[in-house]
């Protein structure tokens, strides 16, 4: 516990002096494109937070793209009253550094959990003085939230199996909170879902891995369970029964969306299997009903393949219990 105390001490005291070193020679940073700036808009929307009622509000019409950068909004809300500039970038850009400090520790702390101190300051380190994490909090900073957001999430996932092997209910949730707000993170923050998942998995059968390597591991995962007929029963009967709906109503919400007569919510859903209606003036009904019926027999095949792909491969090795858990971190 020594060596942590000093590596840990020794990667938060570099990190502090490579972040103020950041926000000095940012002091008197300007927006890089004055004109058509993501980084213009968020700023524009965080200085009107005293206007926003609900945090969703950054969602409204006049803000249309920010959805997926809320939480650099939300967050920036705070810097901004910290440094109290609600016009420059000046805040948004040490918002956007301070996150690449806490990444560093956050690295530090799993790298421990997964290896040793030793290995965790070492890669900390090669990750605090790449160039990469400096350069994008100049003008693409979201994504070094995302980045700090799903650190957080995987640094929870070392807490939730405890020693004597049971799930800790908190850090489960809260795992799956940290990984819910990746949706609000970044449009890039999509790749980090997959090692999200990966993580669980670890986290789950970490104490046969330790104990009996991979063929422990993987024995477990093939020892049937409940979620054997959820899965592999239930799941592909639910599935063939939505994709025969779709197939088989497809003309009618077709000749519905043509005229407009649709649920907003509906249009919404049907957005997944890339139906567009542009240029409907030029072309008649049996024209789209034609190419729907191509994209809709694909995005069914495609979709109940993922769905599939994940109840094999996510849902029976995790189990229904873990599964439940994580989701209600999403709530």
């Amino acid at each position: 516990m020594a060596s942590f105390d000093i590596y840990l001490q020794a990667i938060i005291f570099f990190t502090v002096i490579l972040s103020a070193g950041f926000l000095w020679i940012t002091r008197k940073i300007l927006f890089a494109f004055p004109e058509g700036e993501d980084g213009l808009t968020i700023v524009s929307v965080a200085a009107q937070s005293s206007l926003l009622r609900w945090p969703s509000h950054v969602q409204r019409p006049e803000n249309l793209g920010m959805y997926m950068k809320g939480m650099t909004i939300l967050l920036l809300v705070l810097f901004q009253k910290i440094f109290r500039d609600k016009k420059s970038v000046v805040p948004l850009v040490a918002l956007w550094g301070t996150a690449n400090a806490i990444s560093a520790v956050l690295i530090f702390l799993i790298g421990t959990s997964y290896f040793n101190p030793l290995i965790g300051l070492i890669v900390s380190l090669l990750f605090i003085t790449s160039f990469w994490p400096w350069q994008t909090a100049l003008t693409m900073g979201h994504i070094n939230i995302a980045t700090t957001v799903f650190l957080a999430g995987v640094y929870s996932t070392t807490h939730i199996v405890t020693e004597t092997g049971n799930a800790s209910p908190f850090w489960l949730i809260l795992a799956g909170a940290f990984f819910a707000c990746l949706f609000f993170s970044s449009s890039s923050a999509i790749k980090y879902f997959p090692l999200a998942f990966v993580s669980l998995l670890f986290t789950k059968y970490r104490i046969a891995l330790e104990t009996g390597g991979i063929p422990q591991a993987i024995r477990d995962v093939l020892v049937p369970h409940s979620e054997a007929m959820v899965v592999y029963v239930f799941m592909p009967l639910i599935l063939a029964i939505i994709g025969l709906i779709i197939i088989f109503s497809y003309k009618r919400l077709v000749a519905r969306m043509y005229v407009g007569n649709l649920p907003r919510w509906l249009v919404y859903v049907l957005s997944f299997f890339n139906l567009d209606m542009a240029g409907k003036s030029q072309f008649a009904l049996e024209h789209y009903i034609k190419h729907a019926r191509r994209k809709i027999y694909k995005a069914v095949s495609v979709w109940i393949f993922r769905i599939y792909l994940f109840g094999t491969f996510i849902l029976y090795p995790l189990g229904l219990y873990f599964i439940l858990l994580f989701l209600s971190g999403f709530v």
